[in-house]
């Protein structure tokens, strides 16, 4: 075998090897902030808690910050309603922790996103809220951060994503962030599988899901000091894609007033056939068309095969029935006028790709490996 051919096959053998120990790394880090909300049946800080439609919540204080991680919004999406329509959570007087995020959506883990490596369930429509409690106003204004991930991927686990600095430095505002269904689970039209009927709306699940918790925060959010006819949605990618989507969807009306879309906008969406190439992709994965057999699967397959299909986005499909098939008309014919947008891309943004990007274009420079911590005498004979 030539000689090198041998080093490339040892180079992508201790590039595999580097990978492993970056992923095990990410997790180890995302495992310590991990633990599971409980309920509370002793005392517990009034001054730390809020009283929701669901039941009495209470936080964590960090200077004049107060945080409260892990709401659910919705009742849980598994069992029967897999693939169903978000149900607003039902109405609970019992007092529950709010120290931890809930667990992220069914994802594959990616290495420059720390919040992938957050245990997954498919139970995982919950919510975030911090406030600043040295600014007591009752009527603060609400930003809601919606993350991005390409519709597949993303949590607000990402520490980046985390709303302490934020409300630190504004404390006359409230910031939320929340989590939806993403990949398979979220944005996939399942109409033409046998029994599909029953679920007409899994095109655009994800985004009912954010429509769902922005009902819970206007039902709630008073009592966090919060004004509900102040709410701003902000996101980026997928996230500026979907607020963009928003306020195109029924029943969204009075939801929020204003929307800040960072680089996403309504192109991130699928044609008929383009989603058309993603379900016989799935049908392909299980092996059959019906129903039936994908509502069989445990969550472990699932996730296999949502991880097999990954690297074809799931982006929500305009089918010309949840979704208009021309989104920009929709806006030209005045859907949305009364809602103020900022639209705009992040500044710099391409660094946030340097890392994943250099795994390929550095490769045979030879400066992946030494990014990565491989022997450096491996180096110059790449450049070769």
């Amino acid at each position: 075998m030539p000689k090198n051919i041998i080093i490339f096959i040892l180079v992508l053998f201790l590039f595999k090897i580097s990978l492993c120990d970056v992923n095990e790394e990410n997790r180890k880090k995302m495992e310590k902030i991990y633990g599971e909300n409980k309920e509370i049946t002793g005392d517990y800080d009034n001054e730390l808690s809020a009283t929701c439609n669901n039941g009495i919540f209470v936080g964590t204080k960090k200077d004049d910050v107060i945080s409260f991680k892990g709401i659910p919004y919705a009742k849980p999406p598994i069992g029967d309603l897999r693939w169903k329509d978000p149900i607003l959570a039902e109405d609970d007087t019992k007092v529950y922790e709010a120290y931890y995020f809930g667990k992220t959506p069914i994802q594959t883990e990616k290495d420059s996103d720390l919040g992938t490596y957050y245990p997954k369930s498919e139970d995982c429509l919950y919510l975030n809220i911090w406030k600043n409690s040295k600014e007591t106003s009752k009527n603060k204004p609400i930003m809601v951060y919606i993350h991005g991930g390409s519709y597949r991927r993303g949590s607000t686990t990402t520490p980046l994503y985390d709303g302490y600095n934020l409300v630190e430095k504004y404390p006359d505002i409230i910031f939320a962030s929340i989590e939806y269904r993403l990949g398979i689970y979220g944005f996939i039209n399942l109409s033409s599988f046998e029994g599909g009927e029953n679920y007409k709306t899994s095109n655009i699940l994800g985004l009912l899901d954010q429509i769902c918790a922005l009902k819970w925060i206007q039902k709630n959010i008073k009592n966090f000091g919060g004004d509900p006819e102040k709410v701003t949605l902000i996101g980026q990618s997928a996230g500026a894609g979907s607020i963009s989507l928003l306020p195109l969807l029924n029943g969204t009306e009075g939801l929020f007033k204003r929307i800040i879309a960072q680089s996403g906008s309504l192109s991130l969406t699928f044609s008929p056939q383009e989603s058309k190439k993603i379900v016989e992709k799935l049908k392909e994965k299980l092996g059959s068309s019906k129903m039936e057999d994908l509502l069989s699967l445990s969550e472990e397959e699932l996730i296999k095969i949502n991880k097999d299909i990954i690297n074809y986005s799931s982006y929500p499909e305009r089918d010309g029935i949840n979704l208009p098939i021309d989104l920009y008309s929709e806006y030209k014919s005045g859907k949305g006028k009364d809602i103020d947008m900022l639209l705009g891309s992040n500044q710099d943004e391409v660094r946030y790709w340097i890392k994943s990007m250099g795994y390929y274009t550095n490769f045979i420079s030879g400066e992946v490996i030494f990014k990565l911590g491989f022997p450096f005498y491996l180096k110059p004979i790449l450049k070769r």
